[in-house]
């Protein structure tokens, strides 16, 4: 869960995420040869991991650069992150922290991180989904935060139980 205070996340090559600080916001991919041409942001669903939900052996080592968010980050030339967060497992009796509070947190980190000056756009799965709207809906009561509304330029729901 969050400690109450929002860090500037680091550059991937310094290798210091490790299983225990996977959460909040983490760097994949950082544009180096030119001006990033966006940033994207993954946030995994319930039950899920920020690094393992998008490798294709659900490997959870983030030195294992072979899984697509980094390659598109690579074909994209786009700065790519990924959200981490505390979750109930399915069958789990106990709370995780609100989606409201997700999508605050998650609003912070992008503020911190200077993410909604260029283009954006969320590539999400299960609550991960409802995490974004919510993120949506939160930033429409700021002036401050409008900034992310209109740098979205697009929302990819996989598997988003959009009805409930």
């Amino acid at each position: 869960m969050w400690n109450g205070h929002l860090a500037r996340s680091s550059p991937l090559t310094e290798n210091n995420i490790t299983e225990e600080n996977m959460l909040g916001l983490s760097s994949v991919f950082q544009c180096k040869k030119s001006q990033p041409r966006g940033d994207i942001v993954f946030v995994h669903g319930l039950a899920g991991h920020p690094w393992g939900t998008w490798h294709p052996q659900s490997k959870r080592d983030n030195q294992d650069l072979d899984f697509w968010p980094f390659w598109l980050g690579e074909e994209l030339q786009a700065n790519v992150w990924t959200f981490g967060y505390d979750t109930p497992r399915f069958g789990y009796v106990g709370q995780g922290m609100p989606r409201f509070d997700l999508a605050s947190n998650l609003l912070e980190y992008l503020d911190v991180n200077d993410i909604g000056d260029r283009p954006l756009i969320f590539v999400t799965h299960s609550m991960g989904g409802l995490v974004v709207k919510d993120l949506i809906r939160t930033a429409q009561n700021f002036d401050a935060k409008k900034a992310i509304i209109k740098q979205t330029q697009g929302i990819v729901f996989l598997s988003t139980p959009h009805q409930g």
